[in-house]
């Protein structure tokens, strides 16, 4: 970006000292990173879709060609042929494509002497898709428009009683106490020294950022629900000022996505609900700095490929961080809508990668690869950027599959206190105040009163931080439908994640049984994943019998890293002390047997691909059954590539009895036992330890491990292992 570009940004106006840090944003801009361009691949190189589109109508993108206008797409096979004209590097064609393989042609529009030749791919679409009729390479509307929230809803939210009024009311208490001491002393974060991403430095910019998010929405609603105008002047007291800060400086997207994503959300809402009452001095200044911040996001974001932070990569769409930048990048467009020509442009996209990218990869029984955590995490900002793409240009993402199924995931896999699956980054935590509001949107949303019981049986209450999504996910726009709660099932295979889950209370935490078995796909650099192929737990009664064993303080941590995501951690096996690759794209499990039968579960989890452990393997099938909420028979077949000692992991937050005499394990919890018998066609030695290899960065009760070592190398091994669950008589 040179300084006539960055001029335009700025037409028709004059601000000196504006002017005058600008050059200053660029000189830091250039030291922290080149540009968004260097990132870019060949010219028309087309990045989506590749060999299978995920959602139908496909998302279309291809790499741009500098100073080209216009671009012809052109989809065919045999008798079927579409082509459109379009002068943006993106395009969701508006009708649904019947099944079958196609060519998929991108050309620059005009380019009579051939000098960008034309790039195609093959791409199928199969009818296992989402398909939704949605209008998204046009979205207008007026731009002082209030998109989130509506006046519509700012007056109901007025009048409204029950639970919405209890939120409302909650956030005036809050929006009228004093300032808390983030808001006080909030200052411009620095740049990171020595240009070196830390984590210290990394949390405390991002705090400032959170508590603008936490403060700023609160204020502005308190506004426009009471008329009074200390709450206006609270939010601009905090907003002009952070609207000075450098926008490709410390709380640029490359320095922080959180940091980025979290002001451009919170000025665009502020400028939002408060242009009614902003003099054109305000509004100028707010939409200067929304405009630098927006181009800013969309330079990560297009074209959608890998894009190196400070912290790392991005744009990885199996990540959540690509999902709140999309949403961010969607709040900024919103609010420059009619006030910068790319506005829409910039909305169009975020809107097509949410529909053509994201929301298809969640699974089609309604679960999210990243786990019950990320579940919250994710959907929290697909929430928002829904409502208000809904509000401002009448697009429901809301219609998508994979939204209407989602509840039953969290709830089956993270119920309400006691037992839950662990499956990836976790916090290892029952659900909290954060959970309730995200489910709390699903239930308003859809009327489902599984979801309205779930959120009510999450004891506490929500924070202040989230009290103004509270105010507005607590209002049904369905009444609960009266079908009753259902029956969960004895177990449920979330086949897309790889997960087999039993669980037979979902808000009795004393009587929760729950089993899970884990195999299948393995998300590569970026996700929250684990080398855990045919990993399984046994929870029962607030007892965490088997359990995975590492816990989640942060990303990249020295614990996860060399812990919480390793092999070593869960129950499963090591060959020659080495255990599964660790987020390697391809190194995919799956189960190949799945069967209900009253309260009989079998499982079958295939990890032979050679990816898993690097070649050493040939064979690890793990058969599991589960019946009667007591007994369990896990049975392996391993077939190594050549001579190894192989290791059978066992890991319990209680102590593990194991006699290397008979073979018999003994686990007794606070209120449930199990006892059972491992036996091995090969003599083992076993190994009984606590702790951690590398400490996690927060205080966590130290697991047992159990590792069950055979004494000889071998190349084939078929241990079986026996236990059944009794209640503790208390």
């Amino acid at each position: 970006m040179d300084a006539k570009q960055m001029k335009t940004m700025i037409p028709n106006r004059k601000f000196i000292l504006l002017s005058a840090m600008m050059s200053l944003y660029l000189v830091s801009f250039s030291q922290a990173h080149s540009g968004w361009d260097r990132f870019s691949v060949s010219p028309l190189e087309i990045i989506h879709p590749r060999e299978v589109a995920i959602s139908n109508p496909p998302f279309i993108h291809w790499q741009n060609v500098p100073g080209v206008n216009e671009y012809t797409v052109i989809i065919e096979r045999d008798d079927f042929r579409r082509e459109w004209i379009t002068t943006r590097n993106f395009f969701t064609p508006d009708e649904i494509l019947p099944c079958g393989i196609y060519t998929l042609a991108i050309s620059v529009n005009g380019d009579k002497k051939g000098k960008y030749p034309s790039s195609s791919v093959k791409f199928k679409v199969s009818g296992d898709i989402p398909s939704l009729r949605l209008q998204l390479n046009n979205m207008t509307f007026a731009g002082d428009k209030t998109f989130y929230l509506s006046n519509a809803i700012l007056r109901d939210i007025k009048e409204s009683g029950g639970r919405t009024a209890k939120y409302r009311d909650q956030l005036l208490e809050y929006a009228r106490a004093p300032q808390p001491d983030a808001i006080k002393n909030l200052k411009e974060p620095p740049l990171y020294a020595n240009g070196k991403w830390n984590l210290e430095q990394w949390r405390k910019k991002n705090d400032a950022c959170f508590a603008v998010r936490t403060y700023v929405p609160a204020q502005c609603l308190a506004w426009r629900i009471t008329g009074d105008k200390t709450f206006l002047d609270n939010a601009l007291n905090v907003v002009l000022p952070v609207c000075e800060w450098n926008p490709l400086g410390a709380t640029s997207v490359y320095e922080s996505d959180h940091a980025a994503q979290t002001l451009l959300y919170a000025l665009s809402l502020s400028y939002n609900l408060l242009h009614d009452s902003l003099t054109e001095e305000q509004k100028n200044k707010i939409l200067d700095c929304l405009r630098m911040r927006t181009e800013d996001m969309y330079g990560l974001l297009n074209p959608f490929i890998p894009k190196k932070l400070s912290q790392g990569f991005t744009n990885n769409a199996d990540n959540n961080h690509s999902w709140f930048c999309a949403q961010g990048l969607g709040f900024g467009a919103l609010a420059l809508m009619e006030h910068d020509p790319r506005a829409e442009e910039w909305l169009s996209f975020a809107a097509q990668l949410f529909h053509g990218l994201y929301l298809p990869r969640g699974g089609k029984s309604g679960e999210w690869h990243e786990g019950i955590d990320y579940w919250s995490y994710a959907l929290f900002f697909v929430f928002q950027f829904c409502d208000a793409l809904k509000e401002g240009v009448d697009v429901n993402l809301y219609q998508h599959p994979w939204l209407q199924k989602t509840a039953f995931f969290k709830i089956y896999a993270h119920p309400p206190q006691g037992g839950y699956v662990p499956f990836g980054d976790t916090k290892r935590r029952s659900p909290i105040d954060f959970d309730k509001l995200v489910m709390m949107r699903l239930a308003s949303m859809y009327g489902d009163p599984l979801s309205w019981s779930y959120v009510d049986a999450i004891p506490g209450e929500i924070g202040t931080g989230y009290l103004f999504d509270a105010v507005f996910w607590s209002m049904a726009t369905k009444s609960p439908n009266e079908t009753g709660m259902p029956n969960p099932p004895f177990a449920f295979h979330f086949e897309d994640a790889g997960w087999i889950v039993s669980n037979n209370s979902l808000f009795d935490p004393q009587k929760r049984i729950l089993f899970a078995f884990r195999c299948g796909r393995l998300y590569g650099r970026g996700a929250h994943s684990h080398a855990d192929q045919n990993h399984f737990i046994i929870h029962a009664g607030g007892d965490d019998l088997i359990c995975d064993a590492g816990y989640y303080d942060y990303y990249g941590s020295p614990h996860h890293k060399k812990f919480t995501q390793t092999t070593r951690a869960h129950n499963t096996i090591l060959v020659d002390n080495e255990g599964q690759n660790v987020l390697t794209t391809g190194a995919d499990g799956k189960v190949i047997a799945f069967s209900v039968d009253g309260a009989s579960l079998f499982v079958q989890g295939d990890a032979s691909h050679p990816r898993i452990y690097g070649g050493s393997v040939n064979k690890f099938i793990r058969s599991a059954r589960y019946e009667n909420e007591r007994d369990f028979i896990i049975e392996d077949d391993i077939e190594t590539t050549g001579p190894a000692h192989i290791s059978w992991l066992l890991h319990s937050a209680f102590p593990i009895a194991y006699n290397d005499e008979d073979h018999t394990i003994a686990i007794k919890g606070n209120h449930y036992m199990l006892k059972g018998q491992f036996n091995a066609t090969s003599p083992v030695e076993s190994f009984i330890t606590e702790g951690f290899p590398v400490n996690p960065g927060v205080p966590f009760t130290n697991p047992c491990h159990l590792e069950l070592k055979t004494k000889h190398k071998i190349t084939l091994w078929k241990p079986r292992l026996v236990l059944q669950l009794t209640r503790i008589q208390e």
